[in-house]
């Protein structure tokens, strides 16, 4: 069966240069505005600042309240909603058509001329502290944490996690000045989705730019070396349960084959509900409610990792089952059922992300950002088709080698 991804969006291209990328669909009447900015946690000067920015800007402007803009914005039915990540922040607009000629100059306003006002800075901080504090003593956050800085390490810049203590750090005036720096309009890159026309893409080019970004320009962050056999255990005296998480930076690229098929791998290993990880360590030992492996693609690199909840007297033998699970794909040929299985679910979970022109525009953003190009999409579905029993074994030989993983413990169960 031959899959198309339709992923390539309409390109609006004007006289200056500008280019605003479209999913048009004309039965619908909502549409769909995302601009995106190189404005993520990476190019902030202290924690937080990226965070601080992308919620606040749209707190009232120069010319109106927060309150005057959330009654403009309920009115209507107008949603926006933020996203941030390392590098990019986004920003998505949801409306009817026939409210985005008010909407566009409502929104530039908001980018353009932001209140930043003093009262809704205080109630987002004390917002922030709270779920800060609150995140530190999970030990799934713990893990995540601990993870990060095996694979990159303490001192890299994409270790910098938010204590309670950088909360208080912050300053209006900071925040101002990453806004001001890293959300400007000539830079966004825009993508609309829905019911819109010939006549909006020109508006929104008039109002916010667009343009389009070349992949060896994106900003990136310097690799620091592998280290191997990294083992790290927290205990955690209160913890009503233990998280592992296990798994490596890939020495692969998003344009490498190997990946590909590495990513038929790991979905047998742990990646559906079907996955022999899902059918060991939590349908047939009860040790826990879910367990998961995943690839994790960004524009630095590749990481692979196992993670799960546990009770805190099974901890260690949950660990035992992960690398059991592995040791059976390095030393013994899957069949080709199991395979056909795993074909059809990939087949069929991509098929359902791009059921539609929201989500094509979503997962043509995510690549744009990340610097991939639908190269990747004709690499994903040859892998589907023809990754062997041969090919699994080889990548878990290769890539899955224990002395090549980190293993993180946090909990009462170390």
């Amino acid at each position: 069966m031959q899959l198309i991804s339709n992923l390539s969006p309409t390109e609006h291209r004007f006289d200056d240069g500008g280019v605003v990328f479209g999913f048009r669909s004309d039965s619908l009447d909502i549409c769909r505005l995302v601009l995106s900015f190189e404005a993520g946690s990476f190019f902030q000067s202290q924690p937080l600042e990226a965070d601080a920015a992308s919620r606040l800007f749209s707190e009232g402007t120069m010319q109106r309240s927060p309150q005057q803009v959330a009654e403009f914005l309920d009115y209507r039915g107008i949603i926006i909603e933020k996203s941030k990540d390392t590098y990019s922040a986004d920003i998505s607009v949801y409306m009817l058509r026939k409210y985005a000629d008010e909407m566009l100059p409502m929104l530039h306003e908001m980018l353009t001329q932001p209140l930043f006002g003093e009262q809704e800075f205080e109630v987002y901080k004390g917002a922030l502290r709270q779920k800060i504090e609150t995140q530190v003593r999970k030990t799934s956050s713990m893990a995540y944490r601990m993870f990060y800085e095996a694979v990159y390490g303490k001192d890299h810049r994409l270790t910098r996690f938010a204590v309670p203590a950088d909360v208080d750090r912050l300053s209006l005036d900071s925040i101002r000045d990453f806004f001001h720096q890293h959300y400007r309009l000539s830079d966004a890159q825009i993508v609309l989705a829905g019911g819109y026309d010939d006549a909006l893409a020109a508006r929104c080019h008039e109002l916010f730019g667009g343009r389009t970004i070349d992949a060896d320009s994106l900003t990136r962050c310097e690799q620091p070396p592998q280290h191997s056999n990294q083992r790290e255990y927290h205990h955690h005296m209160d913890s009503a349960q233990t998280t592992l998480r296990i798994g490596r930076r890939l020495p692969l690229r998003w344009d490498d084959m190997d990946y590909v098929r590495f990513m038929v791998l790991n979905t047998m290993l742990g990646g559906y509900f079907g996955s022999r990880l899902m059918s060991n360590i939590r349908e047939d030992k009860g040790y826990t409610y879910g367990v998961y492996s995943a690839t994790a693609l960004s524009r630095d690199d590749i990481k692979f990792f196992i993670t799960m909840d546990v009770g805190n007297e099974v901890a260690r033998q949950a660990a035992e089952e992960t690398y059991r699970e592995i040791e059976r794909l390095q030393q013994d040929k899957v069949t080709a059922e199991e395979l056909d299985m795993v074909r059809r679910y990939m087949e069929g979970d991509f098929i359902r992300t791009v059921d539609g022109v929201f989500e094509r525009a979503e997962r043509f953003m995510q690549m744009r950002i990340e610097g991939i190009s639908e190269h990747f999409t004709d690499n994903y579905f040859e892998a589907i088709r023809t990754t062997t029993p041969d090919d699994i074994q080889r990548l878990a030989q290769t890539y899955l080698r224990k002395e090549d993983l980190k293993e993180i413990i946090v909990g009462a169960g170390v």
